[in-house]
């Protein structure tokens, strides 16, 4: 092999200890603090330390390099060092991580990217859940018998996330648990795992060695672990190649099934042995690795431990609702502190070695490399470059975040240069999963318990040790030995349970409020109020059906009351009724002189813009609608159905979680269309605007904190004082970014109008903007600006997604959950539809009357809006269900309340749609049926009725009548947290079952149901 004479490398010996450890630390050290673009490990072996190196090939597309500068890991001229042979169990059995051959390797990594899949893992999700609720139940019986102060006895972190990493990778792997959280009967797998790993991490850096065979001489008894650990394996593929190919839905599955397209092979035997080695070592050691580290560097950086467990704290209500989705998307600072971590700390800090293969060598950062070479870059030493990574061997997980003092050129730069899953066509396929893993179990782990390093000299370890050598010293660091994975131990942690019934808040307050004479006749409940949550229903809106209620009101603070009866709503809102809006309304306007629909506050500015939006929502303009409902429907459920991958056939898709993901896509294209004559296209996985419906979410949590709490009032006075000029400056993020994406939807679209004006056309297409622009052109008295735009936009933005995906997501929890009610429906809509494309606005569809009924009955059991609309006693005072209320006082009706009335419907948690139709037989009579209609308003009455409801509805009629139609539904049977249904350990008021969970945002925020699709079979 030639040797490298051109190179002035630094050229550093390996320094290992000894057979058993083989340990990195030394090397890789001095390569991170080594100024040169190269370090020379051997006489053949090259590390490369800079970015250009690790991603030369991006560099040349994107900053305009030239052509010859390319890297490692996506040149054509390299392929995998020798050393990656002496992995193979047996001659010929590669795995997609030994294979050479790069055609093998991209077929192996087309099969294995199927099971890896952010579908397939999400799917897998309820699983890995499973496991985090025995990892977190372990922690919390250590603390069974805790000290004076509450504390656990010492947990080795170590153990208990390899425990749970392994468990999770048997299952996902294999279909099956090794049990290692429950028994010790195959703990011995951790071990042995271990001297696998450490034989391996010998023989891949000196190839030569392993004729030797030098682990049956110097480490006999690894030696001895090893070969059980092969037999466990062996034994497991057995069994599993034994079972019926779909008997699970494991990764295994994918591999039984994979088939070469050019030579229509499969996997062989020894080969499957392989890979199955290689994903149980790869899939549990490297995410129970990188979880480790998270612990061991939160335990020792308190400020970072508090920051991280605040986040977690704010953005979840309970354990159950921690889980992947919006809520967990939304928590940065984790994200920060598990890319930190793995930074600190890569759970691959091998060298991953290419040899060079091209005659004509390689070029990397303007040095040519001849053929024979091995090159490398050492992800630790890499991750501790201090031109890409200042400070490097400190744990700032802000490094990750951007801030004044951390720009996003900077970040971008980090991220180019983080490399924990490699990089190219090597790079980790299960990302997502470790991710998934590594988020969950810190999420719910710092729910449930406090942390601290144990006492002592045993909670030094997994730190260095002062002293010791350069490397080894640093306490602050988690020390990790290199054996291509990496062994470990500690950090040894001390937990104590915390109170997390209440999510604990930054302005919650006991409110014990004095009766006030005019409210003598309101039952008055005095609790714990925390005004910086969502204001859960549970504790103000059940009115009468909780049995906690004597009467139908109760006053929730000194000057307001809760009506909870159909009689009261009907004379609180109705058209006569000596009331106007409150200054709950004022709230929500984004500057005090930005007024729409909603927020006008004055009857006169009310109807002013009620009018346009009147128009918009005629009979005429909901049947030019329809074309562009039915499309974006078609598209959904096709998506829904996996598309290509299920044409022709009756699999079932893979699970979709309607609440806040799929239903909100939908209903969000639908509304771009119908409003700005364009659709948002955020059911495209890659839709650069995806996202808009969840911080719509975010939005309506924050403004409707504001508008519930005590200061208000207060906040409302200050709005034109230059508290509007200040929120500006500092609103949330995510409320800058909605308004910024509603501002260039209005921007965009009035330029087209004034285009359309300009050219005289009369006959474009009348979208709901359009109505709006001509009012404001044609009424003086309406705002001449934007504002008036913006303002109206936004109300149909959020108004107009939330509701109906609520309702949509509503009624398909309780159909996949009532099979009679879905059988039932199904018969109505297949009988009365000979095709989908029959199925479209008209009398017919009007006329399925148990259609109509489900939708009823799923309004009625999650309202879109669930709590109140206040309302302000206007002077002379207001009589409300026989009681008299004086001027000032705020009263407002709870939607959830008033649909759950007890002496109205009789069972109200009960899902029965036949409650809404006349039936003799059943006792059902017409004059019963009228007076639930009567007590029943999901889009209001009065002035602020809602003026697309029948748009709503035709929505609900068309997405419904087409699924069932074209489609089998059911509830996934994946999803065993159960998304969207009460959980018995919930705080009170969600701990029913069987009942569709919303959350009071003003609007009702979800999360669920999760459901699979399947074509149905034409008769």
């Amino acid at each position: 092999m030639e040797l490298i004479t051109m190179l002035e490398a630094n050229y550093i010996l390996s320094q290992r200890r000894d057979i058993d450890d083989m340990v990195l630390v030394v090397l890789l050290v001095k390569a991170s603090s080594c100024t040169n673009t190269f370090l020379r490990q051997g006489p053949n072996k090259l590390i490369v330390n800079s970015l250009d190196g690790l991603q030369g090939t991006l560099h040349c597309v994107f900053l305009n390099l030239p052509n010859h500068v390319l890297d490692l890991y996506f040149s054509k001229n390299v392929h995998k060092s020798f050393g990656y042979e002496t992995m193979l169990p047996a001659p010929g059995a590669y795995n997609v991580f030994t294979a050479i051959d790069k055609d093998l390797h991209k077929f192996k990594r087309k099969v294995l990217s199927q099971g890896f899949a952010d579908s397939t893992v999400r799917s897998f999700e309820p699983t890995i859940l499973h496991h985090i609720d025995i990892f977190v139940q372990n922690l919390k019986d250590s603390a069974a018998s805790p000290d004076d102060e509450g504390w656990s006895t010492p947990v080795n972190m170590t153990e208990r996330c390899r425990y749970f990493g392994y468990d999770v990778m048997g299952e996902f792997g294999f279909g099956q648990s090794f049990e290692l959280q429950k028994s010790s009967r195959n703990h011995f797998l951790i071990e042995a795992v271990e001297a696998t790993g450490k034989k391996a991490g010998v023989y891949v850096q000196y190839p030569n060695l392993r004729k030797l065979k030098l682990e049956t001489i110097f480490a006999r008894r690894t030696a001895l672990m090893r070969e059980k650990y092969l037999k466990l394996m062996a034994s497991l593929v057995q069994t599993r190649l034994a079972e019926e190919k779909s008997s699970h839905n494991d990764l295994f599955a994918f591999a039984i099934d994979a088939k070469d397209p050019n030579t229509g092979k499969g996997f062989s035997e020894s080969e499957l042995w392989a890979e199955s080695r290689f994903l149980l070592i790869a899939g549990a050691d490297t995410s129970s690795t990188a979880l480790t580290a998270v612990f061991f560097y939160l335990s020792r950086n308190k400020a970072c431990y508090e920051k991280l467990q605040a986040e977690i704290q704010k953005n979840f209500t309970s354990i159950s609702e921690i889980q992947t989705g919006p809520q967990l998307a939304q928590c940065h600072y984790l994200r920060a502190c598990i890319d930190e971590s793995m930074r600190m700390s890569p759970p691959i800090s091998s060298t991953l070695w290419r040899e060079v293969t091209a005659p004509e060598g390689v070029w990397i950062d303007g040095e040519h490399i001849p053929q024979g070479v091995d090159l490398g870059v050492s992800p630790y030493a890499f991750h501790h470059n201090e031109d890409v990574f200042p400070d490097s061997y400190i744990f700032k997980p802000e490094r990750w975040l951007e801030s004044p003092g951390n720009s996003n050129q900077a970040i971008e730069k980090a991220r180019a240069a983080f490399s924990p899953f490699s990089v190219g066509s090597r790079a980790c396929a299960g990302r997502t999963m470790a991710y998934t893993e590594v988020s969950d179990v810190v999420a719910r782990t710092l729910w449930s318990l406090e942390l601290k390093p144990a006492d002592g000299e045993l909670g030094m370890i997994g730190g260095g040790i002062e002293g010791l050598e350069d490397g080894l010293n640093r306490v602050k660091e988690f020390q990790l030995k290199d054996h291509i994975t990496c062994c470990h131990n500690g950090p040894y942690l001390q937990f104590r349970l915390r109170n997390s019934s209440v999510k604990p808040s930054t302005m919650s307050t006991f409110i014990i409020w004095p009766m006030y004479p005019a409210h003598s006749g309101a039952k008055y409940q005095s609790g714990h109020h925390t005004c910086m949550q969502e204001l859960a229903l549970v504790t103000f809106g059940f009115g009468k059906i909780t049995r906690f209620m004597v009467s139908d009101r109760f006053r929730y603070k000194p000057n307001g009351v809760l009506i909870a009866s159909p009689k009261g709503y009907r004379d609180i809102y109705n058209a006569k009724a000596n009331v106007k809006k409150a200054k709950w309304y004022a709230v929500w306007q984004r500057r005090h002189d930005e007024l729409s629909a909603l927020s006008a506050i004055d009857p006169h500015k009310h109807m002013l813009l009620r009018r346009p939006l009147n128009n918009a929502f005629s009979e005429k303009s909901l049947r030019s609608s329809e074309p562009y409902i039915i499309k974006h429907t078609d598209k959904w459920i096709e998506l829904l159905l996996d598309g290509e991958k299920t044409k022709g056939m009756t699999e079932w898709a893979t699970p979709k979680n309607l609440g806040g993901e799929w239903a909100d896509y939908l209903i969000f294209d639908i509304l771009g269309d119908l409003c700005f004559g364009q659709s948002f296209e955020t059911i495209e996985p890659e839709s650069p605007v995806r996202q808009i419906p969840h911080i719509i979410g975010e939005y309506l949590h924050f403004m409707n904190t504001i508008a519930h709490a005590p200061f208000r009032d207060f906040w409302v006075w200050l709005k034109p004082r230059g508290l509007d000029k200040a929120l500006s400056l500092l609103s949330p993020k995510n409320v800058v970014s909605f308004y910024q994406f509603l501002g260039k939807c209005v921007a965009e679209r009035e330029e087209q109008e004034k285009t359309l004006e300009k050219e005289d056309v009369h006959d474009g297409r009348k979208d709901i903007f359009h109505y709006l622009y001509q009012a404001k052109k044609a009424d003086n008295a309406l705002p001449s600006d934007t504002k008036g735009l913006f303002a109206s936009a936004n109300l149909l933005v959020t108004a107009g997604s939330d509701t109906t995906a609520t309702a949509l997501c509503s009624a398909l929890f309780y159909l996949t959950r009532n099979e009679h009610v879905y059988n039932k429906l199904a018969k109505e809509i297949r009988n009365t539809f000979f095709s989908v494309e029959d199925i479209h606005g008209g009398h017919t569809l009007s006329s399925c009357q148990y259609l109509h009924a489900v939708c009823l009955e799923a309004m009625r059991m999650a309202p879109s809006a669930p709590s109140e609309l206040a309302r302000e006693v206007l002077s002379g005072g207001h009589t409300i269900n026989g009681q008299y209320y004086t001027e000032g006082t705020e009263i407002g009706a709870s939607n959830y309340s008033v649909n759950y009335h007890e002496d109205t419907y009789g069972d109200p948690f009960v899902f029965r749609p036949e409650r809404w139709i006349p039936n003799e037989e059943e006792g059902i009579t017409v004059e019963q049926v009228a007076v639930l209609k009567e007590a029943f308003s999901p889009f209001s009455i009065g002035p602020s009725q809602c003026p697309g409801k029948n748009l709503a509805l035709l929505e609900m009629y068309i997405v419904l009548g087409r699924m069932i139609h074209a489609c089998d539904i059911r509830r996934s049977v994946d999803d065993v947290g159960d998304r969207g249904a009460g959980r018995p350990e919930l705080i009170w008021g969600r701990r029913n079952t069987h009942q569709y969970q919303v959350r009071d945002a003003f609007l009702g925020l979800r999360n669920g149901p999760v459901v699979q699709l399947c074509r149905r079979v034409k008769v």
